[in-house]
């Protein structure tokens, strides 16, 4: 059964444009290949953190909506913890 899910990101503020090019490639591939399918994707840019992360003030955002498994959520989870370029994850099941 397929359920909808949005996906935040927050990237490090000191890549460069293809390296947040090449991100948003790998996990939207990522998501696709695992039986996923992505409704939209809005990238907010940078913005000034709420409090200081890994010593950096600003992050670049992204957030993804997608539909898949629930298995699919928990590899993004993993996937998303490996990658030392993000600085924050959330994903949350949308009702």
């Amino acid at each position: 059964m397929l359920r909808v899910y949005e996906a935040l990101l927050i990237f490090r503020p000191d890549l460069n444009e293809e390296e947040i090019s090449q991100l948003h490639e790998t996990f939207e591939k990522f998501i696709e290949e695992g039986g996923g399918k992505i409704i939209g994707k809005d990238d907010w840019g940078v913005r000034k953190l709420a409090y200081p992360i890994n010593k950096c003030e600003e992050g670049h955002y992204t957030i993804w909506n997608f539909e898949g498994g629930p298995e699919l959520a928990e590899k993004l989870k993993t996937a998303f913890s490996k990658e030392e370029r993000i600085l924050r994850k959330l994903i949350f099941r949308k009702k």
